[in-house]
């Protein structure tokens, strides 16, 4: 299987690609945050705040049993179902207790990131199995679909016996036999191993619409050659960083693995990390025609408008999210802007990303909708912050600098 997809954006035939690159099936959100979004993209976002979720009501109806599917085995529906009670209430203990041995930097992460999937308040099921199948006594899958945070979500669980008890484990490679696919839309030709066919085209097809967007916010049209990329979407454990050293091409985690929502966007990956992934592909493509590491000079701008641009796609960051993230995390320590075109290992990173993503919605604020684009299309050739500033805006660093400071104090700065 070696679900490859290409696809070509606007009116210059732009290829772009989403890097997803995995570990383990259970690693997927480690893989999310730390290797999909690359060097860090969306840390500034995620550190603005999120719309409040919606409290859980004080006095829920009882849940209703899921009816067993008759064909399952006793034991390994009992895991199911206390696996999807314990992701509902958020029960991290007894989540952990049905799995097998997981490193620390995985339970870290998803102890972090971890928010309680809730129950339906309806007549709807918590969950209920689509289907599944046993690869002799020791090995079985489950497709399931569960109630999420008010979504319908989709994903196929891999369990293992263990002793005397089914555990969740990481993603059978022999559920997939090598047999692929093509699928095609009006700007992408993606292939798919067989049987991950439905959720594969639901994944492509939001890639398309999303690229549009995106391309239009990052002006992909101004380039003097097309984008092209391939993407590779069978990975079901973690494979290399995701995008290849020349930027041609990346890889995605088989939808089953990562899971997606059915009733509405976004279909792959719960929140927006599908937006932010295509979208620093694009931003990387731009700036530097090729992939780049995270210590490359400049690339924390390269960065910050890459989440600049899927933040407006699928959510406006308001001037007081913004606000609160700025006195979060730098207040009256700000550091010099030219200090962030070169960021070391040891650095700060939580606080040169919001000072960037600032500084990005201050030039896009200031001067205009074309600033940011230009400055993207300027950063692969500038050999300094300010190098950069005056070639893209067309004024001189320190008037810049200035009007940037005065911004600052009077619109974030709460000390």
């Amino acid at each position: 299987m070696s679900p490859d997809i290409q696809w070509h954006v606007g009116e210059d035939q732009e290829t772009i690609h989403a890097p997803t690159p995995r570990r383990s099936r259970r690693s997927w959100i480690a893989i999310v945050i730390v290797v999909i979004l690359g060097a860090g993209l969306g840390v500034a976002y995620r550190s603005l705040p999120e719309p409040a979720p919606r409290p859980t009501p004080t006095s829920l109806p009882t849940p209703q049993p899921t009816p067993t599917h008759l064909a399952v085995p006793a034991q390994l529906y009992a895991t199911i179902d206390r696996e999807a009670q314990a992701l509902a209430d958020g029960d991290l203990p007894t989540y952990f207790d049905l799995h097998v041995y997981e490193d620390v930097f995985w339970t870290q992460q998803f102890t972090t990131t971890f928010q309680a999937w809730q129950r339906p308040t309806d007549s709807r099921p918590l969950y209920s199995i689509i289907d599944f199948n046993l690869r002799g006594p020791n090995h079985a899958w489950a497709d399931i679909r569960q109630f999420r945070n008010g979504r319908s979500f989709r994903e196929t669980r891999f369990y293992v016996w263990d002793n005397d008890r089914w555990l969740r484990d990481d993603p059978d490679p022999f559920f997939w036999s090598g047999e692929s696919e093509t699928y095609y839309t009006p700007h992408l030709q993606v292939v798919y191993a067989v049987e991950d066919r439905e959720l594969a085209q639901r994944v492509a097809d939001q890639i398309e619409e999303l690229s549009i967007p995106l391309c239009a916010r990052l002006k992909c049209a101004a380039l003097t050659s097309p984008l092209t990329q391939t993407i590779s979407m069978n990975h079901y454990q973690l494979v290399g960083n995701g995008l290849s050293d020349d930027g041609q091409s990346s890889s995605m985690l088989s939808p089953r693995v990562t899971g997606i929502y059915e009733d509405a966007h976004p279909y792959y990956l719960p929140g927006d990390d599908l937006t932010y992934s295509i979208s620093w592909v694009i931003a990387q493509r731009i700036a530097y025609g090729r992939a780049v590491n995270s210590l490359t000079k400049g690339a924390i701008i390269m960065n910050a408008i890459a989440n600049w641009a899927g933040s407006s796609v699928n959510h406006t960051i308001s001037r007081d999210q913004l606000r609160i993230a700025w006195n979060k995390w730098l207040g009256s320590q700000s550091k010099p802007l030219e200090s962030l075109w070169e960021i070391g290992v040891d650095d700060d990173w939580q606080t040169a990303h919001t000072e960037a993503f600032a500084m990005i919605y201050f030039i896009n604020e200031q001067y205009g909708a074309a600033a940011v684009p230009n400055v993207l299309r300027n950063l692969g050739q500038a050999q300094s912050l300010a190098d950069l500033i005056e070639k893209s805006l067309g004024v001189p660093f320190a008037e810049f600098d200035q009007k940037w400071q005065a911004w600052v104090k009077q619109n974030l700065s709460d000390r």
